[in-house]
């Protein structure tokens, strides 16, 4: 296209780019033969294979030249300013159109060139609507990973054409152009993004937020794929059709009042709402600070998605999930207030503790102060990479996670994790934003659910390992410290490991030496027996001579 700024494009056809993607959404809409109209046509890239599918192709543009260019190749165009009132510009448009019959409207590299977006649009939609004509748009996606990784840079790099379009006047993400189409009466019925890893703005190359295998890269690439698909959208190239114009919803701002807490009951289908009838009395006690509960029932294959869902809807600032049969005090939701004030931002823990379920179900009334008078508190894991010590189970009910970690940094569940999904959950959470204690906020669950530590941390360990891990001020010196301590107790097992193998080596000497006096033994052993039995010939001999003289003396008599 020929930019409002004066910027002519002269790209030709290319598969790979936004012209082969619009090509490729006019082909699989099922649209009949008829007249496409390409604004902002410049060069008329697509006006070849739009033919070669039938249509009849007509550009429009500001500039002359191009108009002059694209009639002496043979193909309709007319010169037309799309900054021109709607009004206006639908006359104009309708002119150009004249009863044919419109198959569709091309708008490619164009819109952000614009003033008004939404007034072009409605204009649009006005020419569309006799014939039900869809649009085909491509957009830049300004949340391009390269785009985002400059700006913590403190670059903002304009270029000749690209992302950042120095006549480009308009600047949204994914989400946003959906939202202004839908205000403007179009919904999305088709997308064929381009999509480009690496973008016009990876420059300087070498710069280490953008050169891949760098840390900074890799951990700012992590958290960029984790929050939305679009980070190596280059284009958004997508299809509408005319739809009634909605009005925008209420987008949560920095000055919308949200609950404090929303607080997610996990259960079952058909979960018994007798099991749900003392938490609900936990949580109608939690008096002055405002919060939701939302009850996700589902089945066991469907957790996680339904799960992710509430998660995504969750009103309040910091997300809690509980199951049937956990408990929450009196005071739980005042302390992780007290909590956050201290550290904004962070996960939140309680303090955990356990009854055995027989007793639960014979409390009295379900009194949470019956519960907690025999209840055991419950070592709970830090969920701090950098902090040693024996496994202890992560407990979900404990802690309390702002909601922005899966609605902005789309840190979720994953059903890959299968059973520690919430426990790697909270871990990568805890990574992002530090983990506050609570005091005062207690928590009673049942025995039966504290989750096996070994497996959790097995998970934990595996899906922290999966991606670059971002490490808090002072981290660098424990790590340290491990080091030394590591050092230290590889140089004590050493030094054991040496003084066992010389115990080893004198006890095969004293072996060797029981060896040798076994031998010896055995040979006083063979010589006693020799001279035993000589002796008792001797003695035989002897005794048979005394006997023959006493009888000799005998017979003699």
């Amino acid at each position: 296209m020929t930019g409002e700024g004066g910027t002519r494009y002269r790209h030709g056809f290319d598969q790979d780019t936004s012209y082969g993607s619009a090509v490729r959404l006019i082909g699989s809409a099922g649209l009949q033969p008829g007249l496409v109209l390409d604004l902002g046509c410049g060069y008329g890239a697509v006006a070849d294979p739009l033919i070669g599918l039938g249509h009849r192709y007509v550009g429009v543009d500001l500039d002359e030249q191009a108009v002059a260019e694209l009639q002496e190749r043979g193909h309709e165009a007319h010169r037309c300013d799309l900054l021109a009132p709607g009004d206006e510009l639908v006359e104009r448009l309708s002119r150009i159109v004249d009863g044919r019959r419109l198959a569709a409207i091309l708008a490619l590299d164009v819109l952000e060139h614009l003033l008004d977006i939404p007034a072009t649009l409605r204009a649009l939609a006005s020419v569309a609507e006799p014939s039900d004509a869809p649009l085909v748009v491509s957009f830049p996606n300004i949340t391009h990973f390269d785009v985002g990784a400059k700006l913590l840079m403190g670059r903002w790099d304009t270029t000749d054409e690209g992302l950042l379009d120095r006549t480009h006047t308009q600047f949204l993400s994914g989400p946003d152009l959906l939202r202004v189409f839908l205000e403007a009466g179009w919904r999305q019925a088709g997308a064929d993004d381009v999509i480009r890893p690496v973008s016009d703005q990876c420059f300087p190359s070498y710069t280490p937020v953008l050169r891949p295998g760098t840390p900074a890269h890799g951990l700012l690439r992590a958290w960029r794929d984790a929050a939305d698909p679009y980070g190596s959208t280059f284009q958004f190239v997508r299809l509408f059709r005319l739809h009634p114009p909605q009005r925008r919803e209420a987008v949560a701002g920095v000055d919308e009042v949200r609950p404090f807490a929303t607080v997610i009951v996990l259960t079952g289908r058909g979960q018994d709402p007798r099991d749900l009838a003392d938490l609900h009395r936990d949580l109608d006690g939690q008096r002055g600070v405002e919060h939701e509960v939302r009850v996700v029932e589902a089945e066991d294959g469907q957790v996680i998605e339904a799960l992710n869902e509430a998660l995504r809807q969750a009103r309040g600032r910091y997300v809690s999930v509980l199951r049937p049969g956990q408990r929450v005090g009196p005071g739980w939701l005042a302390a992780l207030v007290a909590a956050e004030q201290r550290a904004v931002g962070a996960v939140l823990r309680a303090t955990v503790r356990t009854y055995d379920d027989e007793v639960g179900a014979a409390s009295a009334e379900g009194s949470f102060a019956v519960l907690a008078a025999d209840a055991g508190e419950v070592a709970q894991a830090p969920l701090d990479p950098v902090h040693v010590d024996v496994p202890a189970p992560v407990i979900p009910a404990a802690f309390a996670v702002p909601a922005q970690v899966a609605q902005t940094a789309g840190v979720v569940p994953e059903e890959r994790h299968g059973s520690s999904s919430l426990a790697v959950f909270l871990a990568r959470a805890a990574a992002l934003c530090g983990v506050e204690p609570a005091d005062g906020a207690e928590v009673l669950v049942p025995r039966s659910h504290l989750p096996d530590p070994v497996v959790d941390g097995e998970r934990i360990d595996d899906a922290l390992s999966e991606q670059p891990m971002l490490l808090r001020a002072g981290d660098a010196n424990r790590l340290a410290d491990l080091r030394r301590r590591i050092l230290a107790d590889e140089a004590r097992l050493s030094a054991l490991e040496a003084q066992l193998a010389s115990r080893d080596q004198r006890m095969e000497l004293l072996s060797e030496h029981v060896r040798d006096l076994g031998t010896r033994m055995r040979t006083v052993e063979a010589e006693r027996d020799l001279w035993r039995r000589e002796a008792e010939r001797r003695l035989g001999v002897r005794l048979r001579a005394v006997a023959r003289r006493v009888l000799e003396r005998f017979q003699s008599r």
